[in-house]
Formats: structure tokens, C-alpha cells, sequence
């Protein structure tokens, strides 16, 4: 069974046992450095760690977010890393940023 290379210290780390549903996201801290961050098991199975700087104290990375119909995702982001969304509403002052649950 692959372990997951930590993607900030490229410590191995044993994959959880509870990490059994394929194309689902999960999150692992590293047995090293105690940093989160993120991997998915894919189909057959193995894994793909990446970076989660915003589980860990940075910023989120925000992106514009997509689906149909289009107008209806005009004010919508979603952060690159995690997931999260949040949504631009206006008000009297210009847009305001409401945030809502992550995916």
C-alpha cells in the first residue's frame, strides 16, 4: 500500500484506515511537520496529496465559480484549495462578501 508523501516535507505517512471511498477528498496531518493537508483516492486506488495552505493559516485562494446557469454563479467564488465558497452581495456600500459552508 503507497504512503502519502506530505506535500510541504515530503515525510511518508500512512494512509488512514478510514479513507476507503474512491474520488472522495479527505485531509491528513502530517506525522512530521503537523501540517494539513489534502488527498483523494482515485479509482484504482492511489493518491494525489496537495498543498491546503488556508487549513493551515493562509489565505484562501479564491476563483470564480462555474455551473449553469451562468448569471447565476456572477457573484459566487469558490477558494482553489479547499473548496469553500463564499458569495459577493451588494449592498448600499458595493459588493460584500457573505461566506457560506465549504464542499
Amino acid at each position: 500500500m503507497k504512503e502519502l508523501e506530505c506535500p510541504y516535507c515530503g515525510m511518508d505517512n500512512k494512509v488512514p484506515d478510514d479513507c476507503t471511498e474512491p474520488n472522495y477528498e479527505y485531509e491528513c496531518e502530517c506525522e512530521g511537520c503537523e501540517k494539513v493537508f489534502g488527498f483523494e483516492l482515485e479509482y484504482w486506488p492511489s493518491y494525489t496529496e496537495y498543498k491546503l495552505p488556508c487549513a493551515n493559516g493562509d489565505e484562501h485562494k479564491w476563483q470564480q465559480a462555474h455551473g449553469f446557469p451562468g448569471w447565476y454563479f456572477t457573484n459566487k467564488r469558490t477558494c482553489e484549495y479547499c473548496g469553500e465558497e463564499k458569495e459577493l452581495t451588494w449592498d448600499d456600500e458595493g459588493y460584500i462578501e457573505v461566506i457560506k459552508d465549504g464542499m
